[in-house]
């Protein structure tokens, strides 16, 4: 919904920041939402940025809106914005997941990439969050794991049972956006970042949590979500660089229908054309996971 963010972090893919764009009319939103129900049903709306809560007020009428539509919802937030009256809102949601970012088990990593004094403050508006009430049970943590970071991968298992948070989802770092300012780009379309990465997980979480975690992968051929972003942008998958990107993209629904927009044969030539992007080398899968404690 925008762009606009109270972070500047270094991986982030959109190029978020405080002076970011301040995004969509709440009014093109619900109208949005409209049509998406018209169209495909009660599905899940995922409300993201930039930073969600940068907007408080319209955050909050999205998310009441969307449940008016019987769509289940899930706020992706940084959690440094919660406050009391915030935090007694969103848990007043009966159908709201949320899922905090958390990129390192100590303030030291963390703020490494989020800017200084971000770690304490994500874990205060957990906190805050909690003591409001909010469920735990639908309180979720998404981790990015960084070039030479592979242990935070048992570490971040190790934290979130200490927090009582019971779904993680895990991921390698996307070599795009402001990451191309901190982070070497592969040249081929195999990174050996990536690949130490997938090595990691064999050797650790699917040998050492088996039957602790239930682990569901979550790869980039997979098309489950439709994207629009804070300009009115829509997006056919979530990509992962500028030719996925370029196929992807189906047109802007401040401009054209979102209807004229799903017409059959875009979509299938966009989703071709991610499968053989796809189908280069299996190097182009970061391998996400959906960790789920038993």
């Amino acid at each position: 919904m925008t762009n606009r963010c109270n972070l500047k972090c270094k991986h982030c893919c959109v190029w978020s920041g405080p002076d970011g764009d301040i995004g969509l009319k709440i009014e093109d939103v619900k109208g949005l939402l409209n049509d998406v129900v018209r169209l495909h049903g009660r599905i899940r709306l995922i409300l993201g940025g930039g930073e969600p809560l940068m907007r408080p007020r319209d955050a909050i009428a999205i998310l009441h809106y969307s449940m008016t539509l019987g769509m289940p919802s899930l706020l992706l937030t940084n959690a440094m914005l919660i406050n009391k009256c915030l935090a007694q809102q969103l848990a007043g949601m009966q159908d709201l997941r949320i899922r905090v970012s958390i990129d390192g088990t100590t303030g030291k990593r963390h703020d490494l990439i989020r800017g200084a004094g971000s770690f304490v403050r994500t874990l205060r508006g957990i906190g805050v969050l909690i003591d409001a009430g909010y469920d735990l049970r639908k309180l979720e943590v998404g981790c990015t794991i960084y070039p030479g970071w592979e242990d935070e991968m048992d570490k971040i298992l190790e934290f979130c049972d200490g927090l009582g948070i019971t779904i993680i989802k895990l991921k390698a770092l996307s070599k795009l956006g402001r990451a191309t300012e901190y982070w070497e780009i592969p040249i081929s379309e195999s990174d050996k970042d990536t690949e130490i990465y997938r090595q990691a997980l064999d050797s650790g979480i699917y040998g050492k949590y088996k039957g602790e975690w239930k682990v569901e992968e979550l790869n980039d051929i997979s098309f489950g979500e439709l994207n629009v972003y804070y300009d009115g942008g829509v997006y056919a998958y979530s990509f992962m660089g500028d030719a996925d990107k370029s196929n992807a993209y189906l047109g802007n629904f401040l401009e054209t229908p979102l209807e004229e927009l799903l017409k059959q044969p875009d979509v299938s030539k966009s989703l071709v054309g991610k499968f053989l992007r796809y189908a280069s080398g299996p190097g182009r899968s970061l391998r996400c996971l959906n960790l789920v404690r038993q």
